[in-house]
């Protein structure tokens, strides 16, 4: 019986372009928490904001970021578990 971790399956069922994003919001989300506008993020790695949000639905549904929007300003984005986070930033960065 092979037993996958919640982290492999994110990697696992990650998108090209989600990988590009996720490389982006790993340079931004320096600490723990973070203000983010999103349209600023896919501007500059030139995806759609779909995707984006695509993407931070996936980390908030295994457990490894919360959201919470800020309106006009934003987004907060609190990193849960910072070693699985980096551990999938580090396999899509290969």
């Amino acid at each position: 019986m092979v037993i996958t971790t919640t982290t492999e399956n994110v990697i696992k069922s990650l998108s090209y372009t989600e990988a590009l994003i996720i490389r982006a919001l790993a340079e931004k989300l320096v600490s723990d928490k973070t203000e983010l506008v999103i349209s600023q993020l896919t501007d500059e790695v030139q995806v759609s904001r779909s995707n984006a949000v695509t993407l931070l639905s996936k980390l908030s549904a295994a457990g490894l970021i919360e959201t919470y929007s800020m309106g006009m300003r934003g987004m907060m984005i609190k990193v849960l578990n910072r070693e699985a986070f980096n551990a999938i930033v580090e396999a899509v960065s290969v």
